[in-house]
């Protein structure tokens, strides 16, 4: 019974809702950056639970516009454990690597209605992560003036190739406000392992043209575990 209270939570972190990310976020918005525009995501963060204490440092998404309407996504994380006596070493977590598509101009690019977009990503191996897993992410976003929603629906395969898959939902302030409030809320994990859910709260600050700083606390509820994150970063658009 031990065995298996142990195994639910590391079969679910074998499909981690780290792909495509968008900071503070583990999920993304229906946009792409401009063709040949560089993207830069990055920032550190520490996850606590029962079990472990770990540091990403740093986490970083990098976006680059390799045509009109669609854009290059590599993103990771470099790990530590802080409370193992016997592990050391920064080792990678949550690799991926995926193309996204706007599928349809709309409000987030200052047009009228719903943007889409879609985005397959290939899960590649890391820390505690073997195998390689796949997965199309479909993204629906509003812009208004009261603030942005952006919905996530992204079935796959995990690492181990299990069924799997994530439902997301970001909700973000108003976006003429220089600090805006930010949530999410998202289910992901795999159909014969198990299910973890998660809540993201946080705050996103414009400092300057395509400069912007973050910071959010994040918990996570899987089956025998929960986990505590504090994040902090920036993104910084070098531009077409």
């Amino acid at each position: 019974m031990k065995v298996a209270v142990l195994a639910a939570p590391m079969a679910v972190s074998l499909f981690s809702p780290l792909a495509h990310a968008y900071r503070p976020f583990d999920q993304t918005d229906a946009d792409v950056v401009e063709y040949q525009g560089v993207e830069v995501e990055i920032g550190p963060a520490l996850q606590r639970s029962r079990e472990e204490l770990i540091l990403a440092a740093p986490a970083l998404v990098l976006n680059y516009g390799i045509r009109p309407r669609f854009e290059l996504v590599v993103e990771g994380k470099n790990e530590r454990l802080l409370r193992s006596p016997s592990e050391h070493r920064w080792q990678p977590q949550d690799v991926a690597v995926s193309l996204k598509a706007l599928a349809r101009r709309g409000s987030l690019q200052g047009d009228t209605g719903l943007s889409v977009a879609l985005e397959p990503s290939f899960l590649l191996p890391g820390r505690g992560q073997t195998g390689v897993g796949t997965q199309i992410g479909v993204i629906l976003s509003v812009l208004g003036s009261a603030g942005a929603l952006h919905l996530n629906i992204v079935p796959g395969l995990s690492r181990v190739q299990e069924v799997a898959g994530t439902l997301g939902l970001i909700a973000e302030g108003p976006w003429d406000w220089r600090i805006r409030p930010v949530g999410e809320w998202s289910a992901y994990g795999e159909v014969e392992s198990g299910w973890a859910a998660s809540m993201l709260y946080g705050f996103i600050v414009r400092a300057g043209e395509g400069l912007s700083f973050d910071g959010a606390f994040r918990t996570e509820r899987a089956p025998g575990r929960t986990t505590l994150e504090l994040r902090a970063g920036l993104t910084w658009l070098l531009g077409s």
